[in-house]
């Protein structure tokens, strides 16, 4: 696909149903009325080559339409979130699908075109949104494996949230009690103490406090469960 093409297709895998206008106006940055029959020679162009209707399902005058077959994995990843929360039984695998869904760019923009076709994305909005997503699969998915009787995974779940997503608050937590439950309370202190310099403010005292009193409290409650279940 060219620049253009591939903006194209990816504004309206994102957006789903818009307007003919809107479309213009972020690929082109003008109102239909002075692009003649550039829209819908482009939308046709990508048609013929990525499917026909399945991709681009309807063209009907003033509004646009993606098809069955065109697909991104906002869409994914929101379908596997979906079912892990209707079938508990594949909470584990669905919330790993999506987590490695999540640890992926979501955008990788091409360097032709950029500046042009691809105006509309605001890279920090979308990174933003991007990075809420990881964070909040990366502490129920590491939840789930501290649950389970698996801190080692959830250990590494976190230390990789946190690889993509420095000082991410629900990671560290994570981090915190999978090493207080491996390691004990004493190795988390110190874990703590070394990430703090470049995570906190220097008055945040009370807010370490409270980050690693929960990450205790956390370990000792799934200790103390694990015992109870032997």
């Amino acid at each position: 696909l060219t620049p253009q093409q591939l903006a194209a297709v990816t504004y309206l895998a994102l957006h789903r149903d818009i307007t003919v206008r809107e479309f213009c106006e972020a690929i082109w940055d003008q109102d239909p009325e002075t692009l003649g029959r550039r829209p819908r020679d482009l939308l046709y162009q990508l048609r013929h080559t990525l499917g026909g209707s399945d991709i681009i399902s309807e063209i009907d005058g003033a509004h646009l339409h993606a098809g069955p077959g065109l697909g991104s994995d906002t869409q994914l990843l929101n379908a596997h979130l979906e079912r892990a929360r209707q079938h508990p039984t594949e909470t584990i695998q669905r919330l790993t699908e999506a987590f490695d869904i999540a640890t992926g760019r979501p955008f990788l923009l091409p360097s032709r075109g950029r500046s042009s076709y691809w105006r509309w994305v605001s890279e920090q909005l979308h990174d933003n949104a991007w990075c809420g997503h990881l964070s909040t699969i990366a502490h129920e998915l590491g939840d789930h494996h501290l649950a389970t009787g698996n801190p080692e995974t959830a250990l590494h779940i976190a230390e990789h949230a946190l690889r993509l997503v420095p000082g991410d608050q629900p990671a560290l937590e994570l981090l915190l009690t999978a090493t207080a439950i491996l390691r004990g309370p004493a190795a988390a202190q110190a874990l703590l103490d070394r990430q703090t310099p470049t995570l906190f403010d220097d008055d945040s005292d009370d807010e370490v406090r409270q980050l690693l009193d929960a990450a205790l409290q956390h370990a000792k409650d799934l200790t103390a469960s694990s015992a109870g279940s032997g």
